[in-house]
């Protein structure tokens, strides 16, 4: 037996303690002070039984007993008290304690038979309980506990002003499966899609059984409204996979109908019905479906649906592009880097930029997939290039959470290095802060490996996410790069003074110090006085494609970068065109 004891008065836990421990060595006593150290093992499901003072530092009182069954309303609990009174007994005994022992009472084996015919009777009460709110063959919450959750969930977003979703789920093809391979196959149907619900949402998140093969999830504190959306793409996803009923393989689908508190309803059952509402015209659209009951979201929601498929095929396809930026020395203007920049080929809306796609590929897990596109191209070219035995300089390429974060990235990049042949130190990654802080140890050692295969590391947009001394410290880095809003702003003091401290601070751990989005001659000569190492930006050049590179080793092995794009007029109209 696990016995937790709250009471903040060490002789009377210890004597709690020492009468349990008479009795029966084998029982388990953790005493903790405090009403919310009392919630927190509560809430851990370890413990068989609270024996719960109601004087404490902070909390007084009955409203203890509420906190507890808060956290953990199947916990059994009985108070023990110095005041014996028997109006406070009975006040307890309302709230459903299963009983209420003077401290004088400790004594030995009737104490902990009491103890133990509170357990088995919290037990009895819970599966009445169960037995009342929960469906038998899903195990879910049934309708009546579900509308009830349901309340008490609209209640605290109308008080926190927080997002909710309702989805409600019908399942297709369940009335013929089950009028063909009979209602047993039905039920296990039923059991088994509610083992896939459970598995799609966050654990907060309710799964019920409304009835029949209606199902519903209640969602709640979300950042948007895709996010219940994604949950649904989940549902779909899950039961795409075969169930096996009795010997047969089926596969189903659902309709789905989300709405959204406040946003669609004012109330609860108005939740319900809408959702509701929006599942019919799912089905209606031809099911194994998602469809918002507001109109907005469904355009909203198609389009990004659309953007999903274009990725897709854009990635099996190749549409993606690999230009470069050239990197300048600050102090003698010659090449020393190039940054490879990723454009999507469009079929119908032409060439895009980053901006355009990336984002969402980020937000819906396809960056990685374009990353790998990346990565595989412009190894190809240094490759090309070093073969026709041109001046080669580092490219940097922006490395995604998703590429850094990635269980093989080592075994990858391996590959990788070893497929293409590629000169590792022409390899330059360029990181975001964020990426850093994400996975901290995996992502250290990771990196730290892929520096001693030659490839260098560089922070980007270095001081405007969350830099700290103990990202320079403990990550293997080259170098840092500034971002483009210090130096678009390099004429105010402010920024200047911001500017200047990143590059002392790089000279000072030795690292090297890029400036980004470099577009005027009053912002390069700021850049060289304070002994910049590198610079890049429209100030050199726009982004070009590969084969311009090429001819611009070829034709320019000793001219600097500005003498480069002097030499190479058309071609700089060409690309900026």
């Amino acid at each position: 037996m696990q016995v937790l004891v709250v009471e903040d008065n060490f002789s009377d836990a210890e004597m709690v303690t020492m009468s349990l421990k008479r009795v029966d060595e084998e029982i388990e006593v953790t005493s903790v002070e405090s009403l919310q150290e009392a919630v927190d093992a509560v809430d851990s499901g370890k413990y068989d039984i609270t024996l719960l003072d109601l004087t404490l530092p902070d909390s007084n009182g009955l409203g203890s007993i509420k906190e507890l069954q808060r956290a953990n309303e199947s916990m059994p609990i009985v108070v023990l008290s110095g005041d014996d009174r028997e109006q406070m007994a009975l006040s307890a005994a309302r709230l459903g304690v299963e009983d209420f022992i003077a401290k004088s009472e400790f004594v030995g084996e009737p104490f902990v038979r009491t103890l133990r015919y509170a357990i088995e009777r919290k037990k009895g009460e819970q599966r009445l309980r169960d037995l009342a709110d929960f469906d038998q063959l899903t195990r879910l919450s049934n309708r009546q506990r579900f509308n009830r959750q349901l309340l008490k969930a609209v209640g605290h977003a109308e008080r926190s002003g927080e997002l909710m979703a309702l989805l409600f789920i019908d399942l297709d093809e369940f009335k013929e499966i089950n009028d063909t391979l009979g209602h047993h196959a039905g039920d296990e149907l039923l059991a088994q899609a509610a083992m896939r619900f459970r598995s799609c949402v966050r654990t907060g998140d309710l799964v019920g059984r409304l009835g029949g093969d209606e199902f519903a999830i209640l969602a709640e504190s979300l950042n948007s409204p895709y996010d219940a959306e994604i949950v649904a793409g989940k549902i779909l996803e899950a039961l795409q996979m075969p169930f096996i009923l009795g010997g047969h393989s089926v596969t189903i689908g659902a309709s789905i109908g989300i709405a959204l508190y406040p946003h669609d309803a004012g109330d609860a059952e108005e939740l319900l019905t809408r959702s509701d509402i929006a599942m019919y015209q799912a089905k209606r659209n031809g099911r194994n479906n998602i469809m918002f009951y507001s109109p907005e979201l469904n355009k909203s929601a198609e389009a990004r649906n659309a953007m999903i498929r274009e990725l897709s095929m854009a990635i099996a396809e190749g549409q993606f592009e690999v230009q470069y930026q050239p990197k300048a020395c600050a102090r003698t203007h010659r090449l020393v880097g190039l940054e490879a920049l990723v454009r999507w080929r469009h079929p119908r809306r032409g060439l895009l930029s980053p901006d355009a796609f990336v984002p969402f590929a980020e937000e819906n897990g396809m960056i990685s997939a374009i990353d790998d596109v990346v990565l595989e191209q412009v190894t190809e070219d240094i490759v090309g290039w070093t073969e026709d035995d041109l001046d080669v300089v580092p490219v940097s390429v922006n490395v995604s959470a998703s590429q850094v974060l990635r269980a093989d990235l080592l075994e990858s990049m391996q590959m990788l290095l070893t497929r293409s042949g590629v000169n590792p130190r022409y390899l330059r990654f360029e990181l975001t802060e964020s990426v850093l802080r994400a996975e901290y140890t995996e992502t250290r050692d990771a990196l730290a490996e892929l520096r001693r295969h030659g490839v260098q590391i560089w922070l980007n947009d270095f001081g405007t996410g969350y830099s700290t001394m103990g990202l320079l410290n403990e990550f293997p880095l080259d170098g840092l790069c500034i971002s483009r809003e210090f130096v678009g702003a390099l004429d105010r003091k402010r920024s200047f003074a911001i500017v200047k401290s990143i590059v002392n601070l790089a000279h000072n751990l030795e690292l090297g110090v890029s400036a980004i989005g470099v577009e005027t001659e009053d912002q390069l000569r700021l850049l060289k006085a304070i002994s910049c190492d590198s610079v890049q930006g429209s100030y050199y050049g726009t982004p070009m494609d590969a084969m311009s590179v090429r001819k611009y080793f070829l034709d320019n092995r000793k001219q600097t970068v500005t003498g480069i794009m002097r030499a190479l007029p058309a071609l700089k109209d060409r690309q900026r065109g």
